[in-house]
Parts: structure tokens; sequence; C-alpha cells
């Protein structure tokens, strides 16, 4: 069973590869040649963490050039957008998945040891990053430059009582993957702040959060006692 399977891999991996430089429809052209999820006509897009495990496989396979290919697109997107869209595709422009690329980059260069190129992704990576200057309860700022419009992909909870400023002007956060928040940004070097405005600060809605939790596990230990003294 295994050899039949693997066998099936080998002889179908180029069927995988596609090489579109120009946007067709919903789909975002890419520099280099990509791999898609499969042979069917079904998910014809290259997937952010989709494609960690097909790069493993793919190294494995012998199919160095293709993995780093694929790396190198994922590059130019964070290059263009300041992030790793969910895939190459417009529905995908306000989508991300779990930061893999990091991990990606590692494993090329494992095998092909090319500094220069590990020096390229490293300064890629570092671009568009938020450097904080202050950080409290409710309360966090920062600084940013970005070459171009792009958009910010925090990890921050998306929540109607944060009110972002940049540059002192108050501007209107986007939900990004139905949770997280996001912040458009124009081109040039910005001061950003970003305040929970809610009565209650982060750290006591976590303590009351706690508090609860505590006295509910209180009470439901207290009832299995009784029960196993009944």
């Amino acid at each position: 069973m295994y050899n039949k399977v693997e066998k099936y891999i080998y002889a179908n991996w180029e069927k995988t590869f596609r090489y579109k430089t120009e946007d067709e429809g919903r789909r975002l052209g890419l520099p280099y040649p990509y791999t898609v999820a499969g042979v069917a006509e079904k998910f014809q897009d290259m997937y952010y963490w989709g494609t960690f495990f097909t790069n493993v496989g793919l190294i494995f396979s012998g199919y160095v050039k293709q993995a780093q290919n694929n790396v190198d697109n994922m590059l130019w997107l964070v290059e263009k957008y300041g992030f790793m869209l969910n895939a190459n595709g417009t529905w995908a422009l306000t989508r991300s998945q779990p930061p893999f690329l990091s991990l990606m980059i590692r494993e090329i260069y494992k095998v092909t040891l090319d500094k220069q190129w590990l020096s390229k992704a490293y300064n890629t990576l570092k671009e568009n990053q938020i450097t904080y200057t202050s950080y409290k309860d409710n309360k966090i700022e920062g600084t940013i430059t970005v070459n171009q419009d792009q958009l910010i992909f925090t990890s921050i909870p998306y929540d109607k009582h944060w009110k972002v400023t940049i540059d002192g002007k108050e501007t209107q956060p986007i939900v990004l993957l139905n949770s997280l928040m996001g912040i458009e940004c124009e081109p040039g070097t910005h001061t950003i702040k970003l305040e929970y405005k809610n009565n209650l600060t982060i750290p006591v809605l976590i303590s009351i959060t706690t508090f609860v939790g505590l006295i509910t596990k209180i009470i439901l230990d207290k009832r299995k006692q009784k029960k196993s003294e009944n």
C-alpha cells in the first residue's frame, strides 16, 4: 500500500505545478512557478499553511527548487501586501493563516545553505514590523514604516472598544479572519496608537474571568465531594 501511494505522489508531483504571472479573475499572478493542492480542478491557488506541508514532501522528493519557488512567491506577496495572504487570491487580501513562512525559509536553507538567499528572505520578513515604544494595560503605541498602501495584520482580537489612531488621526480598524484586528496604512513612517476605551481594562477583564472560573471550580469540586460522601 505504501509503495502505491509513494508511486502515485512521484508520478503526479509535476501535475500540481502552475506558472501564471498575470492576474486572472480572482487569482493573483505569481512571479515563480507554484504548487497547488492537488491535480483536480478544485483548489488551484497556492495556500499558505498547506504549502508548508507540501514543501516538506517536495524537499523529501528532491524538488528543492520548486519548494524554494513557493517560498519566493510568498516573500513576494509579503513585499507587496505587507503580510502573507491565505492564498494567492483577491478573496484572501484580508486573510492569513498560522505563521509558517519563517519555518519554510529555514527548511530551504537547511538544504541549500544559500546565505545570500537567506539574507534576502530575512530582510523581507523584518520589514513592515511595528516597533513598540509604549505598552500599558489598555494602551499600545509604536511606529512603523511602510513603502506602499498596506494592511497591518495584528494578533489582537478585534473588539469595538479599541480606538486606533495613526499620526493622531482616528482610523477604523477592520476584522481579519473573523476575529483579529487589522489596520490599513498608507506609505511613510507613522505613529500608531491603540487604546482600549472600555471602562474595564484588559487585565481587569481577565482577572474577573479567572475569578469566576475559580469560583465555578470550587462549587463543582464541593458537589463532587458531597456525591462521593453519599
